[in-house]
């Protein structure tokens, strides 16, 4: 994110963090499957983190556990929960 853009050209890692992000802003659901017959929903909590907390906790995801990723950046988040408006 530090320095991503949405462009068809961004590096998977950035398409990762906007994908985090997005998910954590707005929600998600897994369909059911034949296997897994009940689907599985995320709330947003768009209402109750702060940019830089959602920042914070996508860099944490992106950089544990060994992963050499890009840190999220409190501004990028705040771009992104403005375009999902």
């Amino acid at each position: 994110m530090g320095g991503c853009s949405r462009r068809s050209s961004v590096n998977p890692c950035c398409r990762r963090q906007i994908r985090a992000v997005n998910i954590v802003l707005s929600g998600s659901t897994l369909p059911a499957t034949k296997t897994s017959p009940s689907a599985f929903t995320m709330a947003p909590y768009d209402w109750l983190v702060s940019d830089q907390d959602l920042a914070d906790v996508v860099s944490s995801i992106q950089t544990s556990c060994g992963n050499v990723r890009a840190v999220a950046a409190s501004s990028k988040v705040t771009a992104l929960r403005k375009a999902a408006k």
